[in-house]
């Protein structure tokens, strides 16, 4: 891939001492944005080449990277943690109205049927982060060809949400 692209973004859930032992092994990856672990990563990590982030958890920080590019490589980079801290008061009423925009925007997506599978789509199985499911494979397929990406790689068992079952 790295013959092909610019820049190599790896999205990670294998929480930070992994993506940093993944860097050292793999070496041609720029960015990886991680997860799982939680870290509270203030500043950005380069592990060799490759610069790693991890904006904390569960919504407590918002993480920024500024990436300079110079030829479509990486010529620097800067980022930091910009921590959420919700203010106790009255609610605002222009935030209320974008968040009920979007609410009634995403209920009448997510509430279409769009398809429907004549096989179970198996995400439950015990064993998928060490096989491929069925339902991975598929929600895999959509985002590669949503994004127009050359490749995606998900986890094995890649979830609907709940309710949903077949209905997808």
């Amino acid at each position: 891939m790295k013959s092909k692209v610019d820049i190599v973004v790896i999205l990670s859930y294998m929480g930070f001492p992994s993506d940093r032992i993944f860097a050292e092994k793999v070496g041609s990856i720029d960015v990886i944005v991680g997860g799982h672990s939680h870290a509270k990563i203030a500043r950005p990590v380069a592990v060799g080449n490759t610069i790693i982030v991890q904006a904390w958890e569960q919504g407590k920080a918002l993480g920024v990277l500024d990436l300079t590019l110079k030829d479509g490589k990486i010529a620097g980079f800067e980022g930091y943690l910009e921590e959420i801290k919700p203010k106790a008061g009255k609610e605002n009423p222009k935030v209320l109205a974008i968040v009920e925009k979007y609410k009634q925007k995403m209920g009448a997506v997510l509430n279409r049927k769009i398809g429907e599978s004549d096989v179970d789509l198996d995400g439950e199985r015990r064993d998928v982060r060490r096989r491929e499911t069925n339902l991975g494979n598929l929600i895999a397929d959509i985002i590669r060809h949503v994004s127009r990406a050359e490749m995606t790689i998900i986890n094995g068992g890649g979830k609907i949400p709940t309710g949903l079952g077949s209905r997808f």
